[in-house]
């Protein structure tokens, strides 16, 4: 399913075994390859929403650096086209680098120029 808001952003909501398939072997570089496999096994967020009628349901999304990683391998795979994939994840990195409390992954800074620019400062002295 996919949902577009009202200025046009878009929300594509995706099994994971779909992710899964769709991914598998669709890049040969292996910071793909191991951005991909992170983002399938890293731990997931869960919460209740609202629906446009008011009533509360559950919810289960990636977390945000999973979200990260994955929207910036599919920028890289170019299976996120036009300006919303640097928006996005401009946006969610910013907020991940202010709210998140777990450290960004440092082996996927180099994935995004936008992920570089927001956590490239925190990686640790050794790096």
């Amino acid at each position: 399913s996919e949902f577009i808001a009202n200025d046009g952003f878009r929300i594509s909501l995706i099994a994971r075994q779909k992710l899964q398939d769709s991914f598998a072997g669709a890049s040969r570089e292996e910071i793909d390859q191991e951005a991909i496999t992170w983002v399938l096994e890293a731990p997931t967020v869960s919460g209740m929403v609202l629906g446009r009628d008011g009533q509360p349901t559950g919810a289960t999304f990636l977390d945000p650096r999973a979200f990260l990683v994955f929207t910036a391998c599919s920028a890289r795979m170019r299976r996120s086209h036009g300006p919303q994939a640097d928006a996005r994840i401009a946006a969610v990195a910013e907020m991940v680098a202010r709210e998140w409390p777990e450290p960004f992954p440092e082996q996927f800074i180099e994935l995004s120029a936008v992920l570089e620019e927001t956590f490239g400062e925190m990686r640790s002295p050794g790096m």
